[in-house]
């Protein structure tokens, strides 16, 4: 969120206990508290959030180049290579997400 100190008011609210199972694990999962998490889904959903916005234009340019590179790789060796390079570099890329999921995320390597 933001180094400057806001003013903060506490909301009570009721959620079933399946949602509060799931909170909770996810707060930890991201290493974030359960109230920390629920305020970054409250701005997100109202559109408030930055961070999502930043998201949402990061994803549509690892889009634009992944489809300019597939593109030019197509020309150059044909589409059954270009299929097969695009294969393969999907299963090294949920490998990579996978091992740094369960490293809990930290520097990119």
């Amino acid at each position: 969120m933001s180094d400057t100190p806001v003013e903060s008011q506490k909301l009570t609210i009721r959620v079933p206990t399946d949602l509060l199972t799931a909170i909770q694990r996810e707060a930890v999962r991201r290493g974030v508290t359960p109230s920390e998490l629920v305020r970054l889904a409250v701005m997100s959903f109202l559109g408030g959030d930055t961070l999502a916005a930043r998201h949402t234009e990061l994803l549509f340019e690892v889009a634009k180049t992944r489809s300019l590179l597939v593109r030019f790789i197509d020309q150059q060796v044909g589409e059954q290579t270009t299929d097969t390079l695009v294969h393969t570099s999907e299963g090294d890329a949920q490998s990579y997400v996978a091992k740094r999921q369960r490293n809990g995320g930290g520097r990119l390597s």
